[in-house]
């Protein structure tokens, strides 16, 4: 059966067309709903460790992502909009006043060539002028592996200045995937 056929079984009004991760998903369910597994692993956790346990592992997690946080703060070219002290996130852009030639869509070449899958999307509209990147820090994420994020971090920033070639036009607006 040919693709158009096998449209014809799906009215075009059940698709979604959702914006993720700076690319465009079509999707017919409901937004990215899951099965129970998540919630059954999280209750899971909650009785496994406790209060107590718990509460030690979001603090470490919520360090580590502050850790983070400063030390891409250090670099001084980027503005931190989540440093990571309320969720584990890190979330920032470049700041403006920034002289430089690349852009995160590069940054995050440089850093998925180290082995780093850091997305790199515009805000949703009205603020798609704004590019940002985000890391999310899980719980098996520690100290040992965030001090190697931030060393490939500050080296791909080395390394973009150095670039002789830079792929990711400023200039150009246009809808960058994230691959997983």
């Amino acid at each position: 059966m040919d693709t158009l056929a096998r449209r014809s079984f799906l009215p075009e009004e059940l698709i979604f067309k959702v914006s993720y991760l700076g690319g465009e998903v079509p999707i017919m369910a409901i937004n990215f709903s899951h099965s129970a597994s998540q919630i059954i692993g999280q209750y899971y956790n909650f009785i496994r460790y406790g209060f107590k346990g718990y509460q030690k592992i979001q603090e470490k997690t919520k360090k580590v992502a502050t850790f983070i946080a400063n030390a891409i703060e250090e670099t001084g070219l980027f503005e931190i909009y989540n440093d990571g002290s309320n969720l584990p996130i890190v979330c920032y852009r470049l700041k403006d006043e920034t002289k430089i030639k690349w852009t995160l869509y590069g940054l995050s070449d440089r850093l998925l060539m180290k082995g780093w899958q850091v997305p790199t999307y515009p805000l949703p509209k009205d603020l798609d002028n704004i590019v940002i990147q985000r890391i999310v820090c899980r719980a098996d994420l520690g100290y040992n592996i965030a001090e190697a994020y931030v060393e490939d971090f500050k080296n791909a920033i080395n390394e973009l200045y150095k670039a002789h070639i830079l792929f990711h036009d400023k200039n150009k607006k246009k809808v960058q995937g994230f691959t997983h």
